[in-house]
């Protein structure tokens, strides 16, 4: 195998490479030595944590294989010692650190030998053939080649992804073809409970940590997609085959995401790195069809440009069985499965379409922006659960997002970015059978809003291991409903205005982040029909926000410790907000919630794990309380602690099998509250456990998954009465490479039919089988 700057020979089953990609090499050295400059030896001392070997600026050879990247992390051993003795230093470690290789994985030498002079003189060669490639981004400190003569790298190969505590990225190649949406990849990870409305398109939430949906913040490509109108963003109506990365992290934020929320970040990204034209076609049980393109040009050049269409139709009439209103054993009927009926789902379908254009231009080495345009829309029934006739409820919208985002390097030392971005949203209820009790003889509501963000941040290195960054920021939401059939409707104005800082000191191998955010809002809100707030109609919040993180690199060992305190403001729909038995609240307080966590992760190479325990208290929190009658209030119902641990595995065995694991444990317990009979109970919709269990064998070109989700059983209700069954949905997926461009998958979802119910009784569907036909140039 031959690294070079031009075109690149590979040896045949060298590598498991990628389409069309820039396969890549992350290892970690285990012993390294090198010469000082000007013949001077080498002292012992810092080395930097990655170290790019022979990245070429132009682009070239871009099929081909192209970059090392290695964790640095040795032993410097003095250079002027002979072949022999360095050969018997080589041999002691391998003996000393036998047992990590045994676990680790093969491991290969690179010697001075190994560094070709010539017209490729910044090449690496060596022959070896049982490397496994991931695509590994992280950012990395690029040496000249000068800096690599007479050194000696002891590398070992990487099989998994490494695990982090407290957060989680996953990649594209590990979730296309193999989950049916985003939710259910978000299921995957520890300490994340989703809850839907059953079928493809319907309604989906998420929650991190039994947080609350409504706060946690989701961003598609750096925009933030949550806000003040309508809090909870609806994941199931982001196109999962559109990204290309998931990040996740479940403690801390981060200087630009904070203001914006509390309980967690879900970072979404689509751009993709290389350049590709893809295409791909689903058609599943239940009507379920859906097409995507994806298109970038531009590879590594100054000017990159990416395409993404997506559009999907389903029917979603799947089998489930009705419980007839009777779900409470009593003493006449105790057993209330005796009437159950078997029925299909009604008015349940979805059609959406998605489109988005970017382009990314590189000014000069040091400057560079992106902007982005993205528009759909959708259309969906509304199926009600308790009425078995009339399921004629109808909604549907239409969105348009743009942004634009700069970054640049003024001086060595000195950053600056800024970005700004424009969300408008347009959505309409139909209601002709009075079933969301929205009033009036049309039953229509129109919605209409839309949010406008700027951000301008900026970094400043004292030294290579200190820094400093400031945040300003400022957003505005506005946001109406109108009842076609009477006059007036609530309408929200919202400004928010923000300030931060960032301080982080790297000391040996301790590393510290300490952030603070100042935030104040100006909210302008109104029920309308004449109506106003019992504190008036506008109300002014000013709060601080902080999060301190501190790391702790013993390679292959981290650990981790993070505190955290947030606050967040209740929405419009919480405080105005019209829906089916919903009762809203205008005069809701702020939420606050502190939390505190330590984990530690280990990477081995062929296996990493990551493990945390976490603790907290949310005060004030919001939440739709039952209030009889059908009909739910949202409440600052209670103050509530909470604690759990979280674990996740991921191993490589016998360079076929892939297993990934991952589970949670969450203890949510009401400590205050509005009455006071609920003090001490468990919060209900929050399971006690949950975990997923990824199993995935590799044989040339064929690829055999199976996939089994737990949630244990949860209460359904504040008085700790009545609990929701446990359920396991066992999944399954097979895929074959047919050529280089061509891939065709099969996946069935749920195919013993032991998941049956989700949020708010609504049914899962049932066995559900899709092929898909995938195509990359």
């Amino acid at each position: 195998m031959k690294v070079g700057s031009g075109p690149a020979t590979v040896n045949p089953g060298a590598f498991e490479t990628e389409p069309y990609g820039q396969p890549k090499l992350h290892a970690t050295i285990l012993s390294m030595y090198r010469m000082g400059r000007r013949g001077c030896p080498g002292k012992p001392g810092d080395l930097p944590k990655k170290i790019l070997i022979n990245r070429d600026p132009r682009g070239r050879g871009r099929r081909g294989v192209s970059v090392i990247s290695v964790d640095a992390g040795g032993i410097l051993i003095h250079p002027r010692v002979s072949a022999f003795l360095r050969t018997l230093w080589v041999a002691a470690i391998f003996a000393v650190a036998g047992p990590l290789v045994a676990l680790a994985g093969e491991v290969a030498v690179l010697n001075y030998g190994d560094f070709i002079n010539g017209n490729d003189n910044d090449s690496v060669v060596f022959d070896y053939e049982d490397f496994v490639v991931i695509d590994d981004d992280d950012a990395i400190a690029v040496l000249d080649f000068d800096d690599f003569e007479e050194t000696t790298i002891i590398v070992r190969h990487r099989a998994v992804s490494p695990l982090s505590p407290s957060s989680r990225t996953i990649k594209a190649d590990e979730f296309q073809g193999r989950f049916s949406d985003l939710p259910a990849v978000l299921e995957t990870v520890s300490g994340i409970n989703i809850r839907s409305m059953g079928g493809h398109g319907q309604y989906a939430e998420s929650a991190i940590r039994g947080g609350s949906a409504m706060g946690l913040r989701v961003y598609l490509d750096g925009v933030l997609l949550t806000g003040a109108s309508t809090g909870a963003v609806d994941l199931s109506k982001i196109p999962l085959d559109r990204i290309q990365e998931i990040r996740v992290t479940k403690s801390t934020s981060g200087l630009r995401q904070m203001g914006a929320g509390m309980g967690g970040v879900i970072e979404l990204f689509t751009d993709v790195d290389r350049r590709m034209i893809g295409v791909s076609l689903e058609a599943g049980s239940f009507g379920y069809f859906r097409g995507g393109m994806i298109a970038k040009s531009g590879g590594d050049e100054t000017i990159r440009h990416q395409f993404n269409i997506d559009a999907s139709t389903s029917n979603n009439d799947y089998p489930f069985m009705h419980d007839n209103g009777t779900t409470i054993p009593t003493l006449r009927n105790p057993d209330p499965t005796w009437d159950d009926t078997l029925m299909r789902k009604r008015n349940n379908h979805y059609r959406s379409a998605d489109a988005a254009y970017s382009l990314s231009i590189d000014i000069n080495e040091n400057h560079s922006f992106t902007q982005q345009l993205s528009a759909g829309a959708f259309e969906q029934g509304l199926f009600v659960y308790h009425y078995k006739n009339d399921q004629s409820g109808l909604t549907g919208g239409h969105s348009l997002m743009y942004s634009i985002d700069y970054s640049g390097s003024l001086t060595d030392r000195l950053t600056i970015g800024g970005s700004a971005s424009i969300i408008y949203r347009r959505d309409r209820l139909s209601d002709p059978d009075g079933k969301f009790f929205i009033g009036g003889t049309d039953r229509e509501l129109e919605s209409t809003g839309g949010s406008v963000d700027f951000i301008v941040d900026t970094r400043y290195s004292l030294t290579e291991k200190f820094y400093l960054a400031g945040l300003a920021g400022t957003r505005f939401e506005r946001h109406t409903q109108r009842n076609l059939a009477l006059n007036g409707g609530p309408e929200m104005r919202r400004h928010g205005y923000r300030a931060g800082a960032e301080t982080g000191l790297i000391v040996g191998a301790v590393e510290s982040v300490l952030r603070a955010v100042y935030q104040h809002e100006a909210d302008t809100s109104s029920p309308g029909f004449g109506y106003w707030p019992s504190d008036g109609n506008r109300y002014t919040l000013s709060y601080p926000l902080a999060e301190a993180v501190v790391r702790v690199n013993l390679s292959p060992l981290t650990l981790q410790f993070s505190a955290a305190a947030s606050r967040r403001s209740p929405t419009f729909f919480e405080r105005f907000g019209w829906s089916s038995g919903f009762l809203a609240n205008p005069d809701l307080r702020e939420e606050a919630r502190m939390e505190v966590d330590a984990g530690l992760s280990l990477d081995m190479g062929l296996w990493s794990a990551a493990a945390s325990v976490f603790a907290g208290r949310v005060n004030d929190k919001i939440k739709s309380i039952p209030r009889g009658g059908g009909f739910v209030r949202v409440m600052n119902f209670a103050d509530t602690r909470f604690y759990g641990i979280e674990a996740d595995f991921n191993a490589k065995l016998l360079r076929i099998l892939t297993m990934e694991l991952s589970g949670a444990y969450l203890n949510s317990v009401v400590t205050d509250a509005v009455t006071p009979t609920w003090i001490g109970r468990v919060e209900p919709f929050v399971p006690a456990l949950s975990g997923y269990v990824k199993t995935e064998v590799d044989l040339r070109r064929f690829n055999i998954g199976h996939g089994v989700r737990y949630e244990s059983r949860c209460y359904l209700g504040i008085d700790n009465r009545i609990k929701r069954p446990s359920q396991t949905e066992l999944s399954a997926w097979a895929s074959y490479r047919a050529a280089d461009f061509l891939t065709l998958r099969y996946r069935v979802d749920n195919y013993l039919n032991t998941a049956t119910f989700d949020f708010l009784d609504n049914p899962k569907p049932r066995r559900v089988h899709v092929l898909l036909v995938s195509l990359s140039f």
